[in-house]
């Protein structure tokens, strides 16, 4: 049974390519011009916005996170 939940764990463990969010980051990182790879809705309650992970997004959700500014386009967040 030990062969069968590595193989199992191997394919659902977190994947560093990408980054989730919950979120409001998906409207800044998407008017930001950031593409939206997948919206995860295997929890009905609690979709996830899945970007590709890039030192640019890093750096961009580090902003947001530490409350610095990050300009947008209105009319590009509102559409977002």
């Amino acid at each position: 049974m030990g062969v069968i939940n590595r193989i199992y764990s191997s394919f659902h463990r977190p994947d560093d390519r990408y980054f989730r969010t919950p979120n409001l980051h998906a409207s800044v990182l998407f008017s930001r011009g950031f593409a939206l790879v997948n919206v995860d809705r295997t929890d009905l309650q609690n979709w996830q916005f899945v970007f590709r992970n890039s030192y640019d997004l890093e750096e961009m959700v580090e902003r947001f996170n530490s409350k610095k500014s990050i300009f947008v386009e209105a009319r590009k967040l509102i559409a977002s």
